[in-house]
């Protein structure tokens, strides 16, 4: 018993003594942790950017074993102060579990120079093991490398920025690195100029699909994981993947953060803001996984002319690609290449990943909430929100228009060599595609002028608000499309489903209809003086798919001169941020007047 109090009474002294240093301490390992995660990072990233030697072997490894022999220590400092043992272990279980391995494998090497990976790699029969335990190591800094990051957007969080200034940034960022990456040797076969790796950096970060390299040919495999990487950052937004990392991270950030996370998120409560970003990243992730899956096993089954790797690969591109509506194939010729011009199975797939991509994260959630089966489900549609309703009705029209008139006429002019079934399939496929993803099963070369300037109409409209597609969004055509139903019949007022439509929601539509047909006729025009020997029709349809982030070309894309792929990106990133975000953004605050003027009356018409 004596002894039992004097140990209790020296570790009550010891925790007195380290508790007086707990702040400072734990101070220095999280600054510490920002640097090593980083410099870990850009390790990685000239490790695969450039030729690898004996040398640059031999310090990559070096750098991560410091590495991991830092977040050791780390998790040893944090666990000790926290002076709650197995309930810090089993909240951090991921990380212990990783360290553990790697201590384990660690003590075997350096006392009995035996390798663990390895062996369970013989025994298994697996040689690839060793290569996918590298993979897992370095994808596992970059989950510590996105929590760090999601820190400092807190820290930045305090300046005024607001929501529309911190997405510009975030974009503006990940366009940059992007751009960085794809320029490095290792990337591509022949090298790639500036303003080339800019115009591909963008169109997958804003998820267009408009390329002036060809990514079949001209990137290698690591270029190929970098676009594949900026896809599906830009499809569900950079800064809600680092906020999930917070999160996930079990940090509180307070009120002003959640309030802002709130705003860019254009939720209606504070508290949907957390469930609402973990269902964008689980929900993303299980379709495309899904998705995926079911590709890759029609390849495996139909004997697909590739190995197991390469349609595993070619599988997960293509999905990730489709639901976020990016339209980057890794065919030369996009899908109407040979191999799966059709294979339909292939196309359904991508056509469903398409239609939930560009639908929304919000009308998704309402459509599948387990709080609200059961009320759904004897009537299926009632009980889901206006905005969904909108949202789903909006956009089946379009898919049903784009279909009846891509069918009618394109059935003997592109389609003309196409089974019966095979243009009904093409002509649905098509009118779900050319909104916002830009994939294509025919020629857009040969489609006609009546057909490219009807589905202009569908890319200027795009997804829907909250989605990975672009344009001026569904709901906004739905309340111009009531506003002038209601001008003309004379009513006062807006109503839909039995409710009124504010006027600020009107306001907003008609801002962003304007600012959209501002920056295509300005850009269309500068393109016009930039392309002499390109059709109108051509520059129109490039640049409305461009600000629409849709991707569909008629093959004038890199055959663009420099200024003319300046004005690309500038409609791309434009379109992707959206044209009332970046308004807000520029604009400053203006105080509202107190008085108010005489009612002016103009003629109008």
């Amino acid at each position: 018993m004596l002894g039992l109090k004097f140990l209790k009474r020296i570790q009550e002294k010891i925790y007195l003594k380290i508790w007086s240093q707990k702040q400072s301490v734990l101070a220095f390992f999280k600054f510490s942790s920002i640097v090593v995660s980083l410099f870990t990072i850009l390790s990685i990233v000239f490790y695969y950017g450039f030729e690898n030697t004996k040398e640059s072997h031999r310090l990559f490894f070096s750098i991560l074993h410091f590495s991991f022999s830092f977040y050791f220590v780390k998790y040893i400092i944090s666990l000790l102060y926290s002076f709650h043992f197995l309930a810090y272990i089993r909240k951090t279980w991921f990380e212990f579990t990783v360290l553990m391995f790697w201590i384990i494998n660690a003590f075997l090497f350096l006392f009995w120079g035996i390798d663990a990976t390895q062996i369970t790699a013989y025994y298994l029969k697996m040689p690839q093991l060793v290569d996918y335990s590298i993979l897992a190591v370095q994808l596992f800094f970059f989950i510590v490398v996105g929590v760090e990051v999601s820190k400092i957007g807190v820290f930045f969080s305090k300046f005024n920025f607001g929501p529309s200034g911190m997405l510009l940034s975030a974009f503006l960022l990940m366009i940059s690195i992007g751009t960085a990456l794809l320029m490095m040797p290792e990337m591509t076969f022949h090298g790639i100029s500036f303003i080339d790796a800019l115009f591909t950096s963008t169109s997958a970060s804003c998820v267009t699909g408009l390329t002036v390299v060809d990514v079949a040919t001209g990137f290698t495999f690591k270029g190929k994981i970098i676009i594949l990487i900026l896809i599906q950052l830009g499809g569900i937004n950079m800064l809600s993947f680092a906020t999930f990392f917070a999160f996930m991270a079990h940090e509180s950030y307070g009120l002003k953060y959640n309030s802002f996370m709130k705003n860019m998120l254009d939720v209606d409560k504070l508290s949907s803001t957390r469930s609402l970003l973990k269902n964008i990243v689980f929900f993303s992730f299980g379709l495309e996984l899904v998705g995926a899956f079911l590709i890759f096993m029609y390849w495996q089954f139909s004997n697909f002319d590739s190995s197991m790797q390469h349609n595993i690969f070619y599988a997960i591109f293509h999905s990730v690609s489709a639901f976020n509506n990016a339209g980057i194939s890794l065919w030369t010729d996009g899908l109407y290449d040979n191999f799966v011009r059709h294979s339909f199975f292939v196309q359904a797939v991508l056509m469903v990943l398409i239609f939930f991509g560009g639908l929304g994260f919000f009308a998704i959630q309402d459509m599948f909430a387990l709080s609200s089966y059961r009320r759904r489900k004897k009537q299926p549609w009632k009980g889901l929100q206006l905005s969904t309703r909108i949202v789903l009705y909006t956009s089946l029209f379009l898919i049903l228009a784009g279909s009846v008139v891509f069918y009618f006429l394109e059935y003997d002019k592109s389609m003309s060599n196409e089974t019966s079934f095979a243009k009904v399939f093409h002509s649905v496929f098509q009118s779900v595609s050319s909104r916002t993803a830009g994939f294509s099963t025919v020629n857009f070369s040969l489609v006609t002028q009546p057909t490219l300037l009807f589905f202009i109409i569908l890319m200027f409209i795009g997804a829907s608000p909250g989605s990975t597609g672009g344009g001026i969004k569904t709901t906004t055509f739905y309340l111009l499309f009531k506003l002038s139903i209601a001008t003309i019949i004379g009513k006062k007022h807006i109503e839909s489903g039995r409710n009124s439509i504010p006027f600020s929601l009107i306001d907003k539509a008609t801002t962003v209809f304007l600012f959209a047909i501002t920056l295509i006729f300005v850009s269309t025009f500068l393109l016009s003086i930039t392309e002499e020997g390109i059709s109108f029709i051509d520059l129109l349809f490039e640049e409305v798919s461009a600000f629409a982030t849709c991707g569909l070309s008629t093959g004038i894309t890199s055959s663009l001169s420099p200024a003319g792929r300046i004005i690309i990106i500038v409609s791309m990133f434009v379109g992707r941020i959206g044209p009332l975000t970046l308004g807000i953004a520029l604009s400053r605050k203006v105080m509202t007047n107190k008085y108010r003027y005489p009612n002016a009356n103009i003629m109008v018409g």
